[in-house]
This record gives C-alpha cells, structure tokens and sequence, in this order.
C-alpha cells in the first residue's frame, strides 16, 4: 500500500491527541512506504502494518480508518493479474461485510470514500466525498451530501466520511466519538 505523507500524518496526530491506539493494517505485514512522487519536496516515510487487511479480526477494532493513497491496493494493484484483482476484491467485501457486521466503525476520508462506497459499505447511508466519487452512477445507492465535509451515519455514527484532508481534525474528532459509541460484537 501507499499512502499520502502528510494526509495520514494529520489523521494519525489528530486521532493520537484524542487517545487513539494507532494499529497501521496494509495488504501486507511489514513496512509501508508513503507515495514521495506524490508529495512535492517531501521524502518518502515508512511506517510498520502489523497486521494484513485480509487478516483483521473485527473483535480486535473499535474503528478502521481508510486514508487516502494513490493506488488502493483495496482495490487491487494496477499490475495484478485478472486473478489477483478477484482475490483482492473479493478479500475486500469479506473483511468490511465482517466489520460492518460486527459493529466496527468504518470511516474514510479523501479518495479513500471510495473504497467503502465501491464495496457496498455505504449503501443506504448518508456519506459525504469528492466529486469524482459522488458522481459515479454505480455509487448511486450511497445518499450523498455533498453539503456537509464530515458526515457520520447508520447506527450510532457507525460509518464516518469526510470530503477531504482539509477537515482531518473534525473528521478525527468524529471516528473517536463514533468509536467510542461502538459494542463491537465480540
């Protein structure tokens, strides 16, 4: 996975302030470098995924946050093989059918909306995100409200999005307090 430096740097410090526990989960275990060609004049950060996505334990979660990237390896790598796309997509919808049914808080923020809205997370629920995803006719079964940047929703504020990084504090004070709202189904 990549991801972008100083998008998850503003999430995790914002969540961290608010008494977070940050555990870094990737599609692997191991290190995880930031996207540097992204970011202008800023080298690349590597931080440690101790856990797999496909291996996560909803009991071992309050919340999952997505953070933005350049290529979600959710998805699937753009060089996978047709089979490796299927694995990945199909590892995807498992874990967040897992989560979502267990009562774990999903939040995304920035391109990373997408991820929840492609794998039906969202469906019937009010999500706010970018333009290029709210417009998107095969995301239509998620309610969009392109007028609020952080919208929290489903039962007890169980799935959080928010349009962009630009609101990462309102968009972490808003995780921690549907987080802590959470009886995950142990």
């Amino acid at each position: 996975m990549d991801f972008l430096r100083a998008d998850y740097l503003a999430i995790r410090a914002a969540l961290e302030r608010l008494g977070s526990e940050i555990t870094v989960v990737s599609s692997r275990v191991g290190p995880v470098t930031s996207d540097a060609k992204q970011e202008l004049n800023l080298v690349a950060q590597e931080v440690e995924a101790t856990v797999a996505f496909g291996n996560i334990r909803p009991s071992d979660f309050d919340a999952i946050v997505f953070i933005p990237s350049s290529n979600s390896e959710f998805l699937y790598a753009s060089n996978a093989s047709p089979n490796a796309q299927q694995a990945a997509q199909q590892t995807t919808y498992r874990v967040l059918t897992e989560l979502r049914e267990a009562n774990v808080c999903l939040a995304a923020i920035g391109n990373a909306v997408f991820v929840l809205a492609r794998y039906r997370a969202l469906d019937n629920h009010e999500a706010s995100g970018a333009e290029w995803i709210t417009a998107r006719t095969e995301l239509a079964a998620v309610k969009w409200d392109v007028s609020r940047r952080v919208v929290a929703s489903g039962p007890d504020g169980q799935f959080v999005t928010a349009h962009s990084t630009q609101v990462a504090a309102s968009f972490a004070e808003q995780v921690h307090a549907s987080a802590q709202k959470r009886v995950p189904q142990r």
